[in-house]
């Protein structure tokens, strides 16, 4: 077996080492996060350089990172005109040529650039789901339905 990156966010760590590094530290074929940050911790640790170790830098992350959080899981009920109650995202990441941020569902309808950003994130969600699962097999008519959309 051997690993590699998603994308490569980690310094130039070696996805090799560092895969094969987690593993030696399961306990029961489990790994936390944190036992990660733990091992982490010992700058002779392949992991140590993965983590930010400067308190005041990492609280500021970590804080944007729970902003961030914050705002995906926060839902709106909206009532249609033929009384069916929903629940939907609230709060929806936007990317135009004026602007970068998080809006509101309703704001993103009325603004096309807005609601095509929305769409596309759709899109991406779902081919990243099907990227994601494509080997298992018992998958394979989830992903004939998606198609068939």
């Amino acid at each position: 077996m051997y690993y590699k990156w998603k994308r490569q966010p980690f310094a130039g760590a070696d996805a090799d080492v560092i895969g094969e590094h987690i593993e030696s530290l399961a306990k029961n074929d489990i790994i936390t996060p944190a036992d990660l940050v733990k091992d982490a911790a010992k700058k002779s640790s392949p992991l140590h350089r993965c983590f930010q170790w400067d308190d005041t830098e990492a609280a500021v992350g970590y804080r944007l990172s729970q902003a961030a959080h914050l705002l995906r899981c926060i839902e709106v009920t909206i009532e249609r005109e033929d009384e069916t109650i929903f629940c939907v995202r609230a709060f929806h990441h936007v990317n135009t040529e004026q602007q970068q941020g998080y809006t509101t569902i309703e704001t993103a309808r009325n603004d096309p650039k807005m609601w095509d950003c929305v769409k596309l994130q759709a899109i991406t969600e779902i081919k990243n789901w099907q990227q994601k699962y494509k080997n298992i097999v018992e998958f394979e008519t989830i992903f004939e339905a998606i198609t068939n959309l």
